[in-house]
């Protein structure tokens, strides 16, 4: 005999489903799910409202995603890292997305490296003050650690020239000194002992040649002096833009 489902009985059977496949109204209550799939209505509500500043270019909606990646309550650390793909996303692509922005986005997606946000930083520190630049440059290595651009706009800016100026000198200042030594002591070696008139002209030789060598060695001396202290090299220390960093370090 074959079974049928009239109009009668298809309404109970139909409600029966739906209650199985339905979540508990205990599951609905509580605000975290075991799985990890439900995720909490207010942090929901506090993405929308940080979207919507951010669809209207204002800043506010980056300070929220922040203050919240930054919350230390249980319902909030257990539940953020599944809106973190979201979050980078609306973060990169707001409109009029900048430093503050991208700087957000990388430290909510983990800090991994980001080639992009890295030439944005290099980019931006051209067109600032060494002192910002400095910084820029190293937030740029930070972000992504292959960046050869950085890495050598960093180098070139923080290198202090004076005291490679200095260096020099004070090798100058050693090779004549040395020199100079050298050559008194052969002066007064052509002197010793029976000198003819030919090895005392050449002794004297030897001599005021010496003493140009210890008059070039004193010069250097005072040279690598002035540069070593007086003379304002690299930039020594690196100064934050306004908006960055994003996250308080």
């Amino acid at each position: 005999m074959k079974s049928t489902v009239t109009k009668r009985n298809a309404l109970p059977l139909v409600l029966a489903i739906s209650l199985l496949a339905s979540p508990s109204a205990a599951q609905q209550a509580q605000p975290l799910a075991t799985t990890g799939s439900t995720l909490d209505g207010d942090l929901l509500a506090r993405m929308d409202d940080a979207r919507e500043l951010l669809l209207r270019e204002d800043v506010m909606g980056v300070r929220l995603l922040v203050r919240l990646w930054r919350a230390t309550d249980r319902f909030t650390l257990a539940q953020r890292d599944s809106l973190a793909p979201a979050a980078v996303e609306m973060l990169r692509n707001a409109p009029g997305a900048g430093l503050l922005h991208l700087d957000a986005a990388w430290h909510i997606g983990g800090r991994r490296p980001d080639a992009v946000y890295a030439k944005r930083l290099v980019d931006r520190a051209r067109q600032v003050s060494p002192e910002q630049a400095a910084y820029l440059l190293q937030r740029a290595m930070l972000v992504d650690p292959m960046s050869e651009e950085a890495t050598s706009l960093h180098r070139r800016l923080t290198t202090d020239s004076s005291d490679t100026v200095a260096s020099v000198f004070f090798i100058t200042m050693g090779v004549a000194a040395s020199v100079g030594a050298v050559l008194l002591f052969m002066s007064r070696a052509a002197r010793e002992g029976f000198a003819t008139p030919d090895e005392i002209e050449r002794a004297d030789t030897l001599r005021a040649a010496s003493l140009i060598s210890f008059g070039a060695a004193a010069l250097s001396a005072v040279i690598a002096f002035i540069f070593w202290k007086a003379v304002d090299g690299g930039v020594r220390e690196a100064v934050s833009p306004d908006e960055l960093p994003a996250f308080p370090e």
